[in-house]
């Protein structure tokens, strides 16, 4: 599989939400993203 690059704008507020949500689940950031776009099909 190719990987490729995902680049998007956040609020400070909303990425210090995502960064806790991460690590409260003890994932990276890309785990994080793919279980997301996973669960909307």
């Amino acid at each position: 599989m190719k990987y490729k690059t995902l680049k998007f704008r956040l609020s400070s507020k909303r990425l210090d939400q995502l960064k806790s949500y991460a690590l409260i689940r003890k994932k990276n950031m890309t785990q994080i993203v793919e279980e997301m776009i996973d669960d909307l099909t």
